[in-house]
């Protein structure tokens, strides 16, 4: 059996994150975009916009250890 080196693993793990969270912001926007023509959940989907946007801020701000 193969041993995975402990760099990669933490780069893969790193780009999973990025990958997850940008999914995450991505559904967020055209879960708001979706459900505020529809009248879905009053002035509280606007939450799904707030939400998005922490994220990006967190995604934007966020130190990456090097590998």
């Amino acid at each position: 059996m193969r041993s995975i080196p402990a760099g990669y693993a933490a780069a893969v793990g790193n780009a999973a994150g990025h990958r997850s969270r940008w999914t995450l912001i991505g559904l967020a926007i055209v879960g708001w975009f979706v459900a505020l023509p529809m009248n879905v959940g009053g002035n509280a989907v606007h939450l799904l916009l707030v939400g998005a946007l922490v994220l990006v801020v967190y995604e934007l701000l966020a130190v990456e250890t090097p590998g």
